[in-house]
Parts: structure tokens; sequence; C-alpha cells
């Protein structure tokens, strides 16, 4: 299909779907992202200690800048990151089935429609001790490819604006914290 369309065109609008598509679902994530960290004493503290200890330096009310290599280096706030989306995912992730197939003992024909709840997923504690509970810490091995985590799809057709999102998400909270102050 994409063959067959003029490539410019195609480009420049599937660039804007992509970042319309991240913004749009990375706004409330970065919302929710907050009211955990900031309900969660210790959560709220480990992730201060680690802006602290990034961003020495900062001058957030003289323009400083954050770069992508000091984002990086926030690796509990990342584990926050994929634990909000975790956590709030929402919708359902559908999938043609291109082949016929058996799933548990269950034919599944060729053109069917198979749907993914990452909402239902994500709280099964076959994938997620604990699972109605916010955990950073479930990611702090780095393995960010869990079982179960199926929030941008899976395979070679993930939602391809997912590192801008979570960079968003990232970049809204660390500026939060390094402009205003909290009370732990």
């Amino acid at each position: 299909l994409l063959e067959k369309l003029d490539g410019d065109k195609v480009t420049h609008k599937f660039g804007m779907l992509v970042m319309f598509a991240s913004i749009a679902n990375a706004v409330p994530a970065a919302y929710w992202m907050l009211t955990y960290i900031l309900t969660n004493e210790n959560v709220q503290k480990k992730v201060l200690a680690e802006l602290n200890d990034v961003f020495k330096d900062f001058k957030g009310k003289n323009g400083s800048c954050i770069k992508e290599a000091d984002l990086k280096k926030l690796k509990y706030l990342y584990c926050c990151v994929y634990e909000t989306i975790r956590i709030r995912s929402e919708g359902i992730i559908g999938r043609k089935v291109v082949r016929d197939t058996k799933i548990k003992g269950f034919h599944v024909a060729a053109g069917s429609m198979l749907m993914i709840s990452p909402y239902l997923t994500h709280r099964d504690e076959r994938y997620f001790e604990d699972p109605e509970v916010f955990k950073p810490e479930r990611w702090a091995d780095g393995n960010f490819e869990k079982p179960g985590f199926v929030a941008f799809g899976g395979g070679r057709y993930q939602c391809p604006g997912r590192w801008f999102g979570m960079m968003s998400m990232q970049t809204f909270v660390t500026m939060f914290f390094l402009k205003y102050t909290f009370k732990v």
C-alpha cells in the first residue's frame, strides 16, 4: 500500500501521526506517573535522589536544557515510566490472523481478528507479582521486554512512537521536579 502512494507525502503524514499518537498518549501517562511518584514517599525519595545526582548544577530558572544523555542516566525514573505504562494501560491491541493456527487448543482461522487487553494482561499475577501495586523496582533488572508486557503491541509491529512518548514522559517529570520543590 505504501509503495503505491507518494513517498514524501506518506513520510510526512506518518511522522505527524507518530508524533500526535505519542503526545496524545504521553500526556495522560505523564500525569499518572507524576501522581504515582507524588503519592508514594519511597518512590519520590528515590526519584529526587537520582535527579539530584544527575542534575547537580541544573539551573532550571536560567533556561538550562535537559539532554538525552542526562535522561539515559535516570535509570529509576525510566523504571517509573515503564511501571506507569504497565499499570495505566488502556484500550485493546488487535491483530489479524494471517494463517490458520491453534492457541491453547483453540482453532483460530486465517482472517480472524485477535484482541489483547493490556489492562487485563498487565494485571495478571502470572506475569506481575502484586499487579495492582505501583512498583518501579520490578523493572530494575533492565529487562523491559517482560512476558505479559504488551503496552506497545508485540513482535515486529510495535508502536513506532513508543520511544518518543516515553522520552516525553521522562522529560516532563524531570522538568517538573527540577523546577518545583516538594517536601517528602
